[in-house]
């Protein structure tokens, strides 16, 4: 006859499992929104100029995400957001999630009305759809 704590301790390690994917899933989805969110600079439209180095597209390309193992270099470039859901796969439960983005000009664009493309910003809107993410990722992470 199997051992009844055996069996509980194979219990609490496939909950632990479940709820580290479920929190790995809602993170990801919450990155990606935000990536998506987060305006291409179109320079002909704004009311000053840009400085000298700008590439339409920096501000997207810097967002980084970090499952608790360092950050490595910005991956939100379209193949990068896929790779932060791989990433996400090396989460354990308890390490803190961070998503930033270091560019110099981002939270004036997330907190200012410089961008006809994202008035709202692009971390706060995104956050607006964190119960929906984290419903979907309980659901899909079930024991």
């Amino acid at each position: 006859m199997t051992d009844i704590n055996q069996i509980w301790i194979k219990v609490e390690n496939l909950v632990d499992e479940k709820m580290s994917e479920a929190v790995a899933d809602t993170a990801a989805q919450l990155f990606k929104e935000i990536v998506d969110r987060t305006p291409v600079g179109r320079p002909e439209l704004w009311k000053f100029k840009p400085r000298a180095d700008y590439k339409p597209g920096d501000l997207r390309k810097a967002w980084e995400i970090d499952f608790g193992n360092g950050f490595k270099k910005p991956v939100a470039t379209f193949t990068g957001k896929n790779q932060s859901i791989v990433d996400a796969n090396s989460y354990t439960l308890g390490n803190p999630i961070i998503i930033r983005n270091l560019t110099e000009y981002a939270e004036i664009i997330e907190f200012g009305n410089h961008s006809r493309q994202a008035p709202e910003g692009m971390v706060r809107v995104s956050l607006l759809k964190f119960n929906q993410f984290l419903k979907t990722a309980v659901k899909n992470n079930k024991v």
